[in-house]
């Protein structure tokens, strides 16, 4: 995995997909390893606002699987983030999370369920159809090499971007044409939103 700069077509149609569970946790960490004032919003938002200086971003979509409504106070800080990310243009896509019983301690458990899978199919089904030019992609989980690498099977661009720290293994050694992989921190280093 290599940290590049910039290099595709300039102001192409493009589209950001976001593995939402995967982002928000990925940037809670960040915030609090890097002991910023800063929220997870502040930080999709400089995101959005990098890759607008260098595409015609045509849909935004943010994947999330929604917490369980018996968590009262989780469930209504979710709604919140999610009500911002929507404000912002994000067409936001949910799934309701698994419940399962933690075989250890007997007590009720819930699982996220379908945010990759969803985001996978939706992500090809656009790229086949070529509703983009350039998929971009939030998220560092293994499970989107294979949606990537079919992306970039049926001839479209991909920039990847997440913190290094978490991000998946399975991307250290694409070395492709079309993929760019660019750390958050670098796209944020000269954002508004974030000051180090």
């Amino acid at each position: 995995m290599v940290d590049l700069v910039y290099q595709f077509l300039p102001h192409s149609k493009a589209s950001i997909f976001v593995d939402g569970p995967n982002f928000y946790v990925g940037s809670v960490h960040f915030i609090r390893n890097n002991n910023l004032d800063n929220s997870p919003t502040d930080i999709l938002f400089g995101i959005v606002n990098y890759y607008s200086e260098h595409h015609k971003i045509e849909g935004m979509e943010y994947f999330e699987s929604l917490a369980p409504m018996k968590d009262p106070r989780r469930y209504a800080g979710q709604s919140r983030y999610l009500e911002q990310v929507r404000k912002y243009g994000f067409l936001v896509h949910s799934t309701l999370p698994a419940e399962f019983i933690n075989p250890y301690t007997g007590s009720i458990e819930y699982k996220e369920k379908g945010v990759d899978t969803g985001l996978s199919a939706r992500m090809t089904r656009l790229a086949a159809e070529g509703k983009y030019e350039t998929a971009i992609v939030i998220g560092g989980d293994g499970d989107l090499y294979e949606p990537i690498m079919e992306v970039i099977d049926i001839g479209k661009n991909v920039e990847h971007t997440y913190y290094t720290e978490d991000l998946s293994h399975r991307f250290e050694n694409i070395l492709h044409e079309k993929y760019c992989f660019t750390t958050i921190r670098s796209i944020l280093s000269d954002s508004i939103f974030v000051t180090y």
